[in-house]
């Protein structure tokens, strides 16, 4: 398992990086793909909850907008 973080400023682009790297590993390397924001025209399966995680067996997984909240 690979783990990559994509972190910068407020419009420095880093959900277009992680698009472009899903658009490139699902059309070059056919990886399914899952992801909690919406990707057009790749085909891909939307994750709205965190239990949905569960179902992830093989492929990629593209998040956006990661938060923790300190209670």
């Amino acid at each position: 398992m690979v783990l990559f973080a994509i972190v910068g400023e407020l419009g420095a682009g880093k959900t277009t990086c992680s698009t472009f790297l899903a658009l490139k590993n699902w059309y070059l390397r056919g990886k399914k793909t899952f992801s909690n924001y919406h990707l057009f025209k790749i085909p891909y399966i939307y994750l709205d909850s965190i239990p949905k995680l569960g179902i992830i067996r093989e492929g990629n997984l593209y998040l956006d907008e990661m938060w923790r909240r300190n209670p």
